[in-house]
């Protein structure tokens, strides 16, 4: 019986290294979203981006929103480069991959017969940047837009004719794809892209006093990538590295608060705190933002163990042999919260 018993277990040995070996490896490209509308590149920045080899990063050079006065699309927040950090940017060997944000409400209220002429304006506008800020070798445009079931129609006509224009035609069309978008996509359908990105944040309920932490909750993730290898393009994946606080008022969701020192909520004279959460003693203005006695300000932020647990969930689920993982977003307040190493292990943890 024991020499059965060692049989079996060398057997055992013996699969198990079989089955390792056929394992497919994985070939991932490290990446940063730019979500700015000035680029400067401080020394932090480029630091973070040579130190840990990212190939690629994601610009958005513009957004489309609808001027509800003259009833058309029109551009907003157009990204500025500083020179000589734009000058370093071309000079390294990280590919840009310039990206276009729509707004759902623009594709809302335009008209179908005018989609062609939004995407010529796009595709004028992305021609322009380009040449304007000389970047070449672009091999990737990526639009970014959190369509609807309503709205499908019309975004994806809008996808089909870009792709048949000059400044696309030889390059790949990426998108990005929310979590639901990607759990319910017989209901919101599968742009006609090359590829995918899924955004792996923003999971929760924003608005909600009850929501813990809306940006990254690798329980609400679970319930959206059961189906992941489903999905019928293949997928990138973006995970955050933000954080912001949110402020409600009598249970109100009020606003976003973004970049308020941390110093101000370890102020116990103006805070009574319990867990993320920090309730106002007093009318106050906090780095600009006037806030009065009762307001709950809740911090969400993207934490390093959170992260690697959202990654334990997704890796069994990825199927495709060669994807990009990209860090939302390139910013040096966050960014310097985290260490190198850190940093490299989430990287390294969908490989």
């Amino acid at each position: 019986m024991r020499y059965v018993n060692i049989k079996m277990l060398l057997i055992t040995i013996i699969l198990a290294g079989l089955i390792g070996s056929c394992k497919q490896h994985r070939q991932t490209t490290r990446a940063f979203y730019l979500w700015k509308t000035t680029f400067e590149g401080d020394s932090i920045e480029k630091k973070v981006l040579t130190e840990l080899q990212v190939k690629k990063l994601y610009i958005k050079l513009f957004d489309v929103t609808w001027n509800n006065e003259q009833e058309r699309p029109e551009p907003a927040a157009k990204i500025l480069f500083e020179r000589t950090a734009l000058s370093w940017l071309n000079q390294s060997a990280i590919e840009i991959i310039p990206t276009v944000f729509i707004t759902n409400e623009t594709l809302e209220k335009i008209k179908p017969e005018t989609i062609g002429e939004l995407g010529e304006r796009i595709n004028s506008l992305l021609r322009n940047f380009l040449g304007e800020y000389n970047i070449r070798n672009v091999t990737e445009i990526q639009i970014d837009c959190d369509w609807t079931a309503s709205t499908k129609e019309k975004y994806f006509e809008l996808l089909r004719f870009l792709k048949s224009l000059p400044n696309f035609i030889s390059r790949q069309l990426s998108v990005t794809i929310r979590l639901y978008q990607c759990k319910y996509y017989n209901k919101t359908g599968v742009p006609p892209a090359n590829r995918g990105l899924l955004m792996c944040y923003n999971m929760g309920n924003l608005k909600d006093p009850g929501t813990n932490n809306s940006i990254l909750e690798t329980a609400e993730l679970k319930k959206y990538t059961d189906n992941l290898n489903a999905y019928p393009l293949p997928l990138d994946i973006a995970l955050p590295l933000f954080e912001w606080i949110v402020l409600f008022r009598k249970n109100t969701f009020k606003g976003i608060i973004t970049k308020l020192p941390d110093s101000f909520l370890q102020n116990t004279q103006l805070f009574k705190s319990r867990e993320n959460n920090y309730e106002l003693l007093t009318d106050t203005v906090l780095n600009g933002y006037e806030v009065k006695k009762g307001d709950v300000l809740r911090k969400e932020a993207s934490r390093y163990d959170e992260l690697l647990k959202a990654t334990a969930v997704l890796s069994p689920q990825l199927l495709t042999p060669n994807f990009t993982i990209s860090l939302y977003h390139l910013d040096s307040s966050t960014i310097s919260k985290f260490k190198k190493d850190e940093l490299e292990a989430i990287y390294n943890s969908l490989r």
